[in-house]
């Protein structure tokens, strides 16, 4: 029997050069499948949406959404404890199709600092009247994120959604985050600046009065320069180190662009979100506008500079700063 064996070169040519052509139009259409450094899922290719998410960098964390929540804005709000003597920010997510006659769920993030977030589940304060408290969701160095006890109550348009959204647990802390590390300065000047550094800062037209350590707070007499702008320094004579600023004037803030003659809510907001209030050695009241802030040192907002005591009384609606000291916490009494 004579076999054509003339055709199977040909076949396998054909066969190969099929199978070439698959190949190709295989890469062509954009599948890396099995080749590595391809494809990455966090690099949007074609016909990929943008990844929807919102960040934020005071706080330090980020919330993925969503592509039907593209185009999202932020209501921030205040938490208050029943007491009234805690509070913090409240980041509330709001959906691009909310409107004010049809309002849909937001996503509410509360934020509290890390010694908050302790006495919250201590006991040492409640929020609202729900029996239970608000639920972590993640926390970072310096915050815990929760959300609110019954947040949904209502059940307004959307929250299903949103409820889904949380059962992914969107929410993760910016990594290597620190969160500000401002020293805490009034008009420019902290706490242990140099009398040369402060010279180079408001100049030389002062005038200065010693004063004695009668009380044995400090540990060293004063030396205090009067400033003609409306500032005051003291600095421990033998130290030559400035021990306290106090300010009667809105061209020197604090390093958070605090300043005299700010209204005090926004004020004390502002303030709140960073540090706690300081408690009276004595009474072991809140001392309202007495921030305690890095390195031993307190910031005093005073509401009514003319009654001669740094302590405020209540706060009125509509009080403003008038006075601003940045000193030392174990100076006071």
């Amino acid at each position: 029997m004579k076999h054509n064996t003339g055709r199977w070169p040909v076949i396998f040519l054909q066969t190969c050069l099929a199978l070439l052509g698959l190949l190709c139009l295989t890469a062509l259409s954009g599948c890396t499948c099995g080749v590595p450094g391809t494809g990455d899922p966090g690099i949007p290719g074609p016909g990929k949406p943008e990844p929807v998410f919102y960040e934020n960098t005071i706080y330090g964390f980020r919330f993925s959404l969503p592509e039907t929540w593209k185009g999202h804005s932020t209501v921030e709000e205040r938490w208050t404890s029943s007491d009234g003597e805690y509070s913090g920010p409240v980041i509330n997510i709001r959906h691009p199709l909310w409107t004010s006659d049809q309002p849909r769920q937001d996503i509410p993030i509360m934020i509290f600092s890390l010694d908050q977030w302790e006495a919250l589940q201590k006991g040492e304060f409640h929020i609202g009247a729900a029996p239970v408290g608000p639920t972590e969701i993640d926390r970072n160095s310096k915050y815990v994120f929760a959300l609110p006890a019954r947040y949904n109550y209502g059940f307004p348009e959307g929250y299903q959604e949103v409820e889904e959204v949380l059962e992914g647990r969107p929410l993760e802390p910016l990594e290597g985050w620190e969160g500000p590390e401002e020293t805490p300065t009034l008009g420019g000047i902290g706490l242990g600046a140099s009398q040369d550094q402060v010279l180079g800062i408001l100049g030389d037209r002062y005038t200065e009065t010693i004063h004695q350590d009668l009380g044995h707070m400090i540990g060293e007499d004063l030396v205090v320069w009067t400033f003609d702008q409306g500032i005051e320094v003291t600095f421990g004579k033998r130290s030559g180190r400035a021990i306290r600023v106090t300010v009667q004037d809105p061209d020197f803030p604090t390093n958070l662009g605090v300043k005299v003659g700010d209204h005090a809510q926004t004020a004390l907001d502002n303030y709140r979100d960073s540090y706690q209030e300081a408690r009276s050695r004595h009474y072991d009241t809140v001392l309202e506008g007495w921030f305690l802030l890095e390195e031993g040192a307190v910031l005093i907002l005073d509401f009514d500079a003319s009654d001669g005591s740094l302590v405020n009384g209540p706060i009125q609606a509509g009080s403003s700063i008038e006075q601003i000291v940045l000193a030392y916490w174990e100076h006071f009494d």
